[in-house]
């Protein structure tokens, strides 16, 4: 579920996100999530649902990469800029490739919060299942919790996700296809008052 009219629209265009993203820190906010969550080591295997225009790349050091998304434009732009280093393809989120298996990380960077609660969960068992033996899957998108700011809360509720949750409730949604789920609430990851959850989760 997004919002895909009025100003927030205009994110869907591949150069004005980037522009925003950069503004209220998003790079800072991808070193910090790849360095402390998702800790990739070296030739992983990582698909990466809901890519965008492909920017977490850069972050991710040298592993073999597969980027995802359903936006033709974002692919695109992630195709010209990162083509050489990574694979794209248009795709969706709950219906992932049957040759998508194996990964040693899938990750969905600001994925979730746009998946109404069954979607959500198909996605989980879709990361299940493209997973090796000993995979990891972690998410992170805006969060709503009790004591957050109130720019924050503001700001969160007017993302174009239609489905933002408490920590508790994606967490829930994980644990339909995995054993493990751990869920930690950051409000450090951009320049502007935000509140994220990330979620780990292994089968």
């Amino acid at each position: 579920m997004e919002t895909r009219s009025g100003v927030r629209s205009v994110l869907s265009n591949p150069a004005v996100y980037e522009l925003w993203s950069r503004l209220i820190g998003g790079d800072r906010s991808r070193s910090a999530l790849v360095g402390e969550h998702v800790r990739p080591a070296p030739g992983s295997r990582v698909l990466d649902v809901g890519c965008g225009p492909g920017d977490l790349v850069r972050f991710l050091g040298d592993v073999r990469y597969v980027g995802v998304d359903r936006s033709e434009m974002y692919i695109r732009r992630a195709r010209r800029v990162f083509g050489e280093r990574a694979e794209f393809r248009v795709g969706d989120a709950i219906h992932l490739d049957d040759d998508l298996r194996g990964f040693d990380l899938v990750l969905g960077f600001g994925l979730v919060h746009h998946l109404a609660d069954d979607a959500a969960r198909s996605f989980w068992e879709e990361a299940a299942q493209a997973l090796a033996p000993g995979g990891r899957a972690v998410t992170v998108d805006p969060t709503l919790v009790q004591g957050q700011p109130t720019i924050a809360r503001l700001l969160i509720s007017s993302d174009r996700g239609g489905c933002v949750r408490t920590p508790a409730e994606y967490a829930s949604l994980a644990t339909s296809a995995f054993g493990a789920v751990r869920q930690i609430v950051r409000g450090d990851l951009l320049r502007i008052p935000y509140t994220h959850c990330v979620i780990e989760a292994s089968v």
